[in-house]
């Protein structure tokens, strides 16, 4: 009976504690949530809420489920999450020592906001700090043995909102574990995955962090992560722009975090589809494809280990205005906004950061062991465009490449190698020898060639009145520097120079070249020089006793050959007149030396029945459709400064709207006036605002069909029967204008045999033997 009553009296006692901690239970989690939500303002500063509260006091368990902190005294959200949970370690505490093993935030939903340099998480930092600090005891006291354990973080996504910049971006799937912070040790490892909230992009890594001294060793694995949100930081440092890029990359590194300089990594990146400039649709950089593999960089070490830079497929654009160029116009001048934003300590930009964690680690670069295995830069395109002459100057180097190899400080040389194509005529070698010992060591070979020498006429005209009608420039040298000093031989050559007609503008300056090319051309009809350089890097010194002395001999002993020189030029301006008749840019006219020609070419198909002739129109559109819109801008502010009517503008009108300056200031104003783009920096862009695409399109179709009805009025309808007219096609011709290039079919005349026999004949002569092969019938006559 006594073990009977036992029992009852152990199953009544297991069933009332187990009933106490039940209702321990069930009373204690509401009234958790009711305390945290009564209490939350005047402990925290916020208001808080959530959906329920469990909370276990025997294990030490709690979880608030759909939590939400909302901002100071408002109703917008500042946290949120679907389920917070941790367990207290109950048993330990009661030693002294407190313990929260597992800390787990599920879906958790933040925003952070910066105003200046207030945070929306200011007041927290400041309802939680000291109240005063002079009170504080500092009596030596044991340390609080806390430790918090397992951290997770699952599914989050967190937003950041700038508003003075603006910035806004955020993350998404963040999932982060960390073993955590025992109260005895320093050491933590960290492993975390998210996604680019705007746009694509996925990270994941790991990291092992002392929390003292802040050392590391970390691996980031990054895979098509668009780098968008730099496009809002450049905003604030530019006056307009866009910037879009994607980036794969794997880095290996130990390091702390507060100074890069004790970096150590490996380093394998790619960025890709990189475009920058002044607009989606018009780019000042960009390029396919960049990649580099680093093999090692301490800086601390001097070790700068690079393995290969490959860059594929580059294009710079660079623009010189009438005011400033394409780069300062966007970062002001001399990069004034960069530069405002840099001095200021109170700022962040993410791409001054970076920019300056970069120079960080590599400004002792060339003081340092570095090595660079090979370097690449392939099928580029380099683009110079000035605005600032009368005329639009326009070069490219296309294709580009660049390669080098063996640029290592412990090893005597290593070898640089380029060599491009120039747009639209010419190109460019270059071979160097680089000694990475000394970096005042270098031997380079250069070659400029095929460059037409109209291709320079914007400045020439401009500068001198006098276009260049042909000629071909090309430029060689080599420079041997041994410990800074130079030993520099240099060839300038101007091939067949040939000066044209003045061009008599308001906005051109007066030279006589004819007089001037007179003393530089030599008997061949050559410009040919000789210019050594010598002295050291900081004062080179040229030699310019060759050229005087070439000037001087022309003028006293080229006098005798001045017939000859006379006979040949006739040679060649009769050879090609007859297989090749230039247009005058913006002109519908023949020429009036070609007008003879014509006629010849007349009667021989009239005394030639079955010959026949093609005629082959090469039109420099980009030229003349530039001279179409000035004109038309010119003639729009024309009517409008002297109220003329359609009906009203005479030929004379037409004259003088032909010799306006094309930067004429009242005219410029007229332009400035009707832009509706105030990205517009050039006065073809201007009056192409002003005029539109569909005016000039008409106007270059009116001109090619003017043209050809005025070349055919030379023929009779007969005679027309007997050429075979091709439409225009675009080309920029080697001598800078339009042309229709004529060929015969069939009987050849005679009087064009024997002039090109003759022209043959020519190229044989001593004088002009030398330079035969650089002379080409398409220099010449094309």
């Amino acid at each position: 009976m006594a073990s009977i009553r036992i029992r009852k009296i152990v199953l009544i006692s297991t069933i009332v504690l187990v009933g106490v901690v039940a209702l321990v239970i069930v009373f204690i989690s509401p009234i958790t949530k009711y305390l945290v939500e009564k209490y939350d303002v005047q402990y925290t500063g916020r208001e808080i809420k959530m959906d329920w509260a469990y909370v276990n006091p025997f294990t030490g368990y709690l979880h608030f489920d759909g939590l939400k902190i909302f901002e100071c005294e408002s109703d917008t959200v500042f946290i949120s999450m679907s389920g917070f949970s941790l367990n207290f370690a109950i048993f330990k505490a009661i030693k002294g020592e407190y313990e929260i093993s597992d800390l787990t935030l599920n879906k958790p939903w933040a925003r952070v906001i910066q105003d200046s340099t207030q945070f929306n998480f200011s007041d927290l930092l400041v309802q939680f700090s000291s109240k005063d600090s002079a009170k504080v005891d500092t009596v030596t006291k044991d340390p609080v043995k806390f430790s918090l354990l397992n951290v997770k973080i699952e599914k989050g996504e967190f937003h950041f909102k700038e508003t003075t910049i603006p910035i806004n971006y955020y993350i998404k799937n963040v999932n982060i574990e960390s073993t955590g912070k025992h109260w005895n040790s320093v050491e933590t490892d960290v492993r975390f995955a998210l996604d680019a909230g705007i746009g694509s992009g996925h990270i994941e890594g790991k990291s092992h962090i002392n929390l003292d001294s802040l050392d590391h060793k970390t691996e980031v694995s990054v895979r098509q992560f668009n780098l968008e949100i730099l496009n809002q930081y450049l905003k604030e440092i530019s006056n307009y722009g866009t910037f879009r890029a994607m980036l794969d990359a794997d880095v290996q590194t130990t390091g702390n975090f507060k100074d890069p300089k004790m970096t150590d990594a490996k380093v394998r990146l790619d960025l890709t589809k990189f475009h920058f400039g002044k607009s989606v649709e018009n780019d000042y950089l960009a390029f396919d494809r960049l990649h580099v593999r680093i093999k090692r960089v301490s800086p601390k070490e001097g070790i700068f280990f690079y393995d290969s830079i490959m860059l594929y497929k580059p294009y710079f654009k660079f623009e010189r205005y009438d005011s400033l160029d394409n780069l300062q116009t966007m970062f002001g001048v001399n990069g004034q906004k960069v530069t405002n934003v840099d001095n200021n300590e109170k700022r962040f930009n993410l791409i001054l950061e970076i920019a300056h964690y970069l120079r960080n680690l590599t400004e002792n670069l060339l003081k340092s062991n570095y090595k660079l295995h090979y370097l690449s830069i392939k099928n580029g395109n380099l683009i110079y465009n000035d605005y600032t002459p009368r005329e639009k100057f326009s070069i490219a180097a296309n294709p580009f490449n660049l390669s080098a190899e063996g640029i290592d400080k412990t090893k005597n040389k290593g070898k640089i190698q380029l060599h491009s194509g120039l747009k639209p005529f010419g190109e460019a070698n270059l071979t160097a020898y680089l000694h990475p010992k000394n970096p005042k060591d270098f031997e380079i070979a250069y070659e400029l060639k095929e460059l037409p020498v109209s291709q320079f006429n914007p400045f020439i005209v401009t500068f001198t009145s006098f276009p260049m009608e042909r000629g071909k420039l090309e430029v060689k040298g080599t420079w041997n520097v041994k410990n800074g000093k130079i030993e520099s031989q240099n060839r300038l050559t101007i091939v067949d120079p040939k000066v044209a007609k003045r061009v008599r503008k308001r906005d051109t300056k007066w030279i006589p070249v004819p007089l001037i090319m007179a003393f530089l051309r030599e008997r061949g009809n050559v410009v040919d020089y000789d210019i050594p350089i010598k002295g050291d890097l900081n004062k080179p010194k040229f030699k310019v006793w060759d050229p005087i002395i070439d000037v001087l001999g022309n003028i006293f002993i080229k006098p005798p050959t001045v017939p000859y020189g006379l006979h040949v030029r006739n040679v060649e301006d009769k050879l090609q007149k007859s297989i090749s008749i230039k247009w005058g840019i913006h002109a519908h006219d023949l020429p009036e030396s070609s007008e003879k020609f014509v006629k010849q070419m007349a009667e021989f198909l009239k005394e030639n029945p079955q010959a026949m002739i093609r005629i082959r129109p090469a039109i420099y559109e980009d030229k003349e459709k530039e001279a179409i819109l000035l004109y038309f801008a010119k003639k729009l502010y024309y009517k409008h400064a002297n109220h003329r009517k359609d009906k009203d503008y005479s030929v004379d009108d037409s004259l003088n709207v032909e010799k306006m300056p094309n930067k004429e200031a009242e005219f410029l104003k007229y332009l400035n006036a009707r832009i509706t783009d105030s990205l517009l920096f050039t006065v073809q862009h201007k009056s192409l605002n002003v005029v539109g695409d569909r005016r000039v399109d008409a106007g270059y179709a009116r001109l090619n069909a003017e043209r050809k009805r005025k070349f055919l009025s030379y023929f009779e309808k007969e005679q027309q029967k007997q050429i075979q007219m091709e439409s225009p096609r675009n080309q920029i011709p080697f001598n800078g204008l339009s042309l229709y290039e004529v060929s015969y079919k069939g009987d050849f005349p005679d009087k064009l045999r024997k002039e090109y026999n003759k022209y043959e004949n020519l190229n044989d002569d001593l004088f002009r033997k030398y330079f035969k092969k650089k002379r080409t019938f398409r220099d010449i006559f094309f």
